[in-house]
């Protein structure tokens, strides 16, 4: 009740409240955690079909790039499949931070990213995968491939979680 009146004042950001998802309250602190995944994508700049770190040649075509909404789009899955907590390049996602575009870069929270992206998730490493996998997000790897982006999903035996960074609450107060 307490995330969800959380989540329900400030709402999701640039992530976007997701009905029905409940964000853990201690999603905030810092966790250390034995269960968990990482995924990570590439522009195609950045990374060979292979996923290896080799330069691609571009044959005088737009090159479509990793965007913020491919972000969201993954972390809101993450979310909805039971994370309990989630980073971006080590950047920890709290309920007030946004993921999105300026200029040129993609920013989570202030904090500008760049390609590789990392998306550290904690939760169970089964469920997580399976919910941003090939199998099951069909369509948005085809997507991916046709650009020369390959996701790598990995189930971590570890992932340490910074703690998000928290704002002020102006609608709850603190109980003596």
């Amino acid at each position: 009740a307490v995330t969800t009146a959380l989540r329900d004042v400030y709402g999701m950001d640039g992530l976007r409240a997701i009905p029905g998802v409940r964000l853990p309250f201690w999603s905030v602190f810092g966790l250390i955690a034995p269960y968990g995944i990482s995924l990570t994508l590439a522009d195609p700049i950045a990374a060979g079909s292979d996923g290896a770190s080799t330069p691609r040649e571009s044959s005088g075509m737009q090159i479509r790039v990793v965007t913020d909404a491919d972000l969201r789009l993954l972390v809101r899955l993450l979310w909805q499949a039971g994370a309990e907590g989630i980073a971006i390049n080590g950047n920890r996602l709290g309920v007030q931070t946004s993921v999105r575009k300026a200029g040129s870069n993609i920013l989570v929270g202030v904090t500008a990213v760049t390609s590789p992206y990392t998306i550290q998730a904690i939760g169970d490493r089964d469920t997580l995968a399976s919910a941003v996998s090939k199998s099951t997000q069909r369509s948005l790897y085809d997507s991916f491939a046709q650009a020369g982006i390959y996701p790598q999903v990995n189930k971590e035996s570890s992932i340490t979680l910074e703690a998000a960074p928290s704002g002020e609450l102006s609608y709850a107060k603190r109980s003596e």
